[in-house]
């Protein structure tokens, strides 16, 4: 018998699915078609819909709003997600929203940073490593200012090494 690389469960799982489950996945469903499939009675259908790249905002701030957990985290790590959908999100309970949402690049940072100060331990931490690992910008230079070292006899009088003074 040949192998594939799909297990048998999930081959068992993808034929348990509601055939909903299938179009809400599929290229070429059409957007009034998605409309209707984001408020099917099954949570896994509006979970597909809400992991689409092409689904709308608007489906997305509605099912940000949807009782299933699955489904708001899969709007969390949608790359499409909007501030407002951002900033609904942070302050939900479940712990899973919160992560996908840190790890979502699209969140704003300083939503990420809210969340660094978050209650519990598991999301300050993800917040916190999201931070660290962001690549370090040098501020940009002040129009105006010059940047003039310290002579040497007078670098321990002084605590940042550098003096800024305006030009003549």
């Amino acid at each position: 018998m040949a192998s594939s690389s799909v297990s048998m469960s999930d081959a068992t799982r993808a034929r348990d699915l509601p055939p909903e489950w299938h179009e809400a996945r599929a290229d070429a469903t059409a957007p009034d078609r998605l409309l209707r499939l984001a408020v099917h009675r099954d949570h896994l259908v509006r979970e597909a819909v809400a992991l689409r790249e092409d689904c709308p905002l608007g489906v997305l701030i509605t099912l940000a709003h949807d009782r299933a957990v699955d489904v708001r985290v899969a709007v969390a790590a949608n790359k499409r997600i909007g501030r407002a959908v951002a900033e609904h999100l942070i302050a939900d309970r479940e712990t899973s929203v919160l992560r996908a949402l840190i790890h979502n690049a699209r969140v704003p940072e300083d939503l990420i940073e809210r969340l660094a100060f978050h209650k519990r331990d598991t999301v300050r931490l993800a917040a916190a490593k999201r931070i660290d690992s962001r690549p370090a910008t040098s501020p940009a230079p002040t129009p105006g200012l010059v940047i003039v070292p310290l002579p040497h006899e007078l670098r321990d009088r002084a605590l940042p090494q550098t003096v800024r003074l305006r030009p003549p």
